[in-house]
């Protein structure tokens, strides 16, 4: 297991990549798949903004960004305890399945080809760029647009707008 602590603007470079689990609470967070070296699991993080250290690692193929005490199962039960804040930019191998959990960060996730794309926000506004996968997507008040979509979308929401503008998806 690689293991990495970050309190300020840093980039790593990565291999053995096979699937992405993100969870942060403010910010914005770029997702985009990548075709080159996609057979070595070849990633690249660049943190460029962090309030609130990030931690990543990389355990059994699984690269884990997220802001101390986030768990994917409580994303929405998280409540501020302090400022958490960090732009990120993440590219992995295209086929990499991908789960994005979000407070009030904004995300955008493109290019990518997995067989589910699984995303859950707070407050935070989610783009889905020419993803081709099975989508999960759920909000509270969060708007979800996407654009070239191909494969089902899931979207379940309180409050939040959906816009899908050329979509090839077999079920909304």
């Amino acid at each position: 297991m690689q293991e990495w602590r970050i309190e300020s603007p840093r980039s790593l470079d990565l291999e053995g990549v096979q699937r992405l689990q993100v969870r942060l609470v403010g910010g914005s967070i770029d997702v985009v798949g990548r075709t080159e070296d996609a057979d070595l699991g070849a990633a690249h993080v660049e943190v460029t903004e962090v309030d609130g250290p990030l931690h990543v690692k990389v355990e059994n193929g699984t690269l884990v960004v997220s802001h101390e005490r986030l768990t994917w199962g409580g994303l929405f039960d998280w409540s501020d305890r302090g400022r958490a804040c960090a732009v990120v930019s993440i590219s992995v191998p295209a086929g990499c399945p991908v789960e994005l959990g979000v407070v009030s960060a904004d995300a955008v996730v493109s290019g990518i080809a997995a067989d589910r794309t699984k995303v859950k926000s707070v407050s935070g506004d989610v783009t889905l760029d020419g993803v081709r996968s099975d989508i999960s997507a759920q909000t509270v008040s969060g708007d979800l647009e996407s654009r070239q979509l191909a494969g089902t979308l899931a979207f379940t929401t309180v409050s939040g707008d959906l816009t899908v503008v050329a979509g090839t998806s077999d079920s909304v």
